[in-house]
């Protein structure tokens, strides 16, 4: 115990002159590993309810961590699959989704075990009579952590929007979560009851872009970010109240603000025990680069947008995210926002974007010269990827595991579908080709992110040949505009590979890199598009998220802020 302490980093914090005791340590990853980025969904560190140990992602997997050990132990059968993981309220196991599947491990050496079949999920918690609450998109779904079918739960009157991140307060099946509103651009935080399959008593806390946590120390507080500072405020759980004044805890705490994330890099333990990483609110800038990785330009304001199009004309960039989209011109810092909860493409010709409401199946058509005026299209099934050359038909993806196209115009027949791939794979981020008649996108044999199960595939949509593998690892890929070259952003970096058309068909070169030193845009993941390129290929565009602070690569534990 004494050489633990010694290898303990006292840190300076800034924090409220409160004179409690504090303590900060420092943890580092295993050797070889590195943590992932803050302001992502599996970057934060847990710690565990009893505040023994502190659960981290790294990019091999889910690791744990007792604070008086010096030795993580690694979470066999986590490789590729961290997003959101969450303690059992015993602290004896880790809950984790890897789908189709929800996950769990007893630490420190247990086999994964799997629970149930579930979609995405945004979240998860477990309460001290066994309650298994997640959130699945739009609505939660709660099952016995023993075993049995997960239900949905409905929240009588609540307002439209995505719900994520629940957590059971100790003792009662009393939870918060986030609710993050598809007309308003600060989401909302709740105090809800899980009682006969219905979160009843809704009540509105606060506003906050990203998800509290809860402690019983210091009289019961919940804890969040707010430009980039940590704070603590006492909660009455009897009269469903904050009350007094927040306290500041600490300054630079990372955060993942807007729909894209909606969380902060901290948790908090039932003895008040703050494990965070440091930081600011992981943000993007929609960057230009030439073919040799050189910055030669930006566009807008940071945001918390990853996905980027470049405008037929090439003299605009669309960057969005699930919390709206955004006009940009390459060289200016001004925006012009196209509202919230809605996801655009460009029409062949510049003119006009269709889109899709992010609350619904509606298809809807909105010039992209500054009218504000939006054209419903009928309903459409699935979400919305890409638009053909020739502005006729759109690129559909539905539930990850098939792309499809349909007519943008409706028929007498509604807007029938087309399945062009289905074959029990992931698939994400699909692309039309040049002239419209191949499809590049990446596919997965499951929803990990493991680059070792990931490839990219050129497709042709129609007639006789069979798809090309591109290459074998994670990312996302779009074709040029003129058709002779696909480039594709990974890990590694900007990939490059040449189409030559051949005997009536096409034939695709080896992958060659173009340049490293990119960075994956915060809380980038791969069902987002993320690269564009210029027809001539002369220059790229990416969001890369804007520089974090060294020491944001470590996990801090506080302890002792709520006093004795």
């Amino acid at each position: 115990a004494a050489f633990f302490a010694a290898l303990a980093i006292l840190i300076g914090l800034r924090v409220a002159p409160t004179g409690a005791p504090r303590l900060a340590l420092t943890i580092l990853p295993p050797a070889g590993a590195a943590l992932l980025p803050v302001g992502q969904l599996a970057s934060v560190p847990e710690i565990s309810p009893d505040g023994a140990s502190v659960l981290y992602a790294t990019d091999d997997g889910l690791w744990v961590r007792r604070l008086d050990s010096l030795e993580p132990k690694y979470l066999r059968g986590s490789q590729g699959r961290s997003n959101a993981p969450f303690w059992s309220a015993d602290s004896k196991s880790v809950i984790f989704p890897a789908l189709p599947d929800l996950i769990r491990i007893r630490v420190p050496d247990g086999a994964p075990e799997v629970i149930a079949k579930l979609p995405p999920i945004g979240g998860g918690t477990q309460s001290d009579t066994g309650t298994i609450l997640v959130c699945t998109g739009r609505r939660f779904m709660a099952a016995p952590a023993s075993g049995g079918e997960f239900k949905p739960i409905d929240i009588p009157g609540m307002k439209a929007g995505g719900c994520r991140y629940p957590e059971f307060l100790p003792g009662s099946e009393d939870f918060l979560f986030l609710l993050d509103l598809d007309d308003a651009e600060e989401s909302e935080i709740y105090l809800a009851t899980l009682r006969d399959g219905r979160a009843v008593n809704p009540t509105l806390l606060m506003k906050n872009d990203t998800a509290v946590r809860y402690t019983p120390a210091g009289g019961g507080r919940i804890l969040f970010v707010r430009n980039d500072n940590l704070y603590s405020q006492k909660l009455d759980r009897s009269s469903r109240k904050l009350e007094g004044d927040a306290e500041l805890l600490l300054r630079g705490v990372a955060s993942g603000p807007g729909s894209q994330v909606n969380r902060a890099d901290f948790s908090v333990s039932r003895s008040g025990a703050v494990a965070w990483r440091a930081g600011r609110a992981a943000l993007d800038q929609a960057t230009i680069f030439d073919r040799q990785g050189k910055v030669i330009g930006t566009a807008g304001p940071a945001s918390n947008a990853s996905d980027i199009f470049l405008s037929p004309d090439e003299t605009r960039l669309l960057t969005q995210s699930v919390d709206g989209a955004v006009l940009l011109t390459p060289g200016q810092p001004g925006s012009f926002r196209l509202g919230k909860g809605m996801m655009f493409r460009w029409s062949p010709n510049g003119s006009h974007l269709l889109g899709q409401a992010r609350a619904g199946r509606r298809l809807v058509e909105r010039s992209a010269n500054g009218s504000s005026e939006v054209h419903e299209m009928g309903d459409i099934v699935g979400a919305l990827h890409d638009i053909s050359p020739d502005g006729e038909r759109l690129l559909l993806t539905s539930g990850q595991r098939n792309i499809a196209t349909a007519p943008v115009e409706r028929t007498a027949q509604g807007r029938p579908s087309t399945v062009v791939v289905d074959n029990g794979e992931v698939v994400y981020a699909p692309s039309f080709s040049a002239d419209g008649q191949w499809i590049v996108y990446t596919a997965s044999s499951d929803a990990g992110t493991s680059e070792k199960n990931q490839a990219i595939y050129a497709q042709p949509l129609s007639g006789p040949g069979l798809r090309r593998q591109i290459a074998s690892t994670r990312g996302v890929a779009v074709w040029r505009r003129d058709g002779k070259e696909i480039v594709f952003l990974d890990s590694t970096g900007l990939w490059s590979v040449r189409v030559d058309a051949a005997g009536g068909g096409l034939r695709f070169g080896a992958p060659v890199l173009l340049f490293s030193g990119v960075r994956w845009p915060a809380g980038y993941n791969t069902t987002v598009h993320p690269v564009a390129i210029s027809r001539d290929g002369s220059r790229i565009y990416m969001t890369q998220p804007v520089e974090q602070p060294a020491d944001s690569t470590v996990i801090n534990i506080l302890m002792g802020w709520a006093g004795k």
